[in-house]
């Protein structure tokens, strides 16, 4: 069971390291979590904040990134093993959502929103 005051979460990411993963909240939250190596969910390590809305497309890279894609319009690239936000990506648009979002093997990010599909270097947050 989900503990720490983490209300409304409807999306669950796997594939972080350290047998860790991500929920994601319509509060606009992200939690990263870890399991106990009887498969049990432990402690609460990060709770990141930035969204103003709520979170709606999550996906995790092998080196312990996670991007996730919001009703207010962005993607954000988080370290979900330091807990902090690495970048900000804005598709530009008012009142959107951004769903889904693919990482690609080339360090870019599509994500569509606005009947647009926006693509970005990951590293960088440059838009292409």
């Amino acid at each position: 069971m989900l503990a720490g005051g983490h209300p409304w979460v409807h999306l669950l990411a796997a594939g972080l390291p350290h047998h860790r993963f991500v929920s994601g909240s319509q509060d606009g939250s992200l939690k990263v979590w870890e399991l106990s190596d009887d498969g049990r969910v432990g402690r609460c390590l990060h709770t990141l904040l930035g969204h103003t809305h709520h979170v709606l497309c999550l996906e995790v890279l092998p080196d312990g990134i996670v991007l996730s894609g919001s009703n207010d319009t962005s993607v954000r690239v988080w370290d979900a093993i330091a807990g902090h936000c690495l970048q900000t990506l804005s598709t530009g648009a008012s009142l959107c959502f951004v769903d889904p979002i693919y990482p690609l093997p080339d360090g870019r990010v599509l994500a569509y929103s606005a009947q647009t599909i926006h693509v970005w270097e990951i590293a960088t947050g440059r838009q292409l």
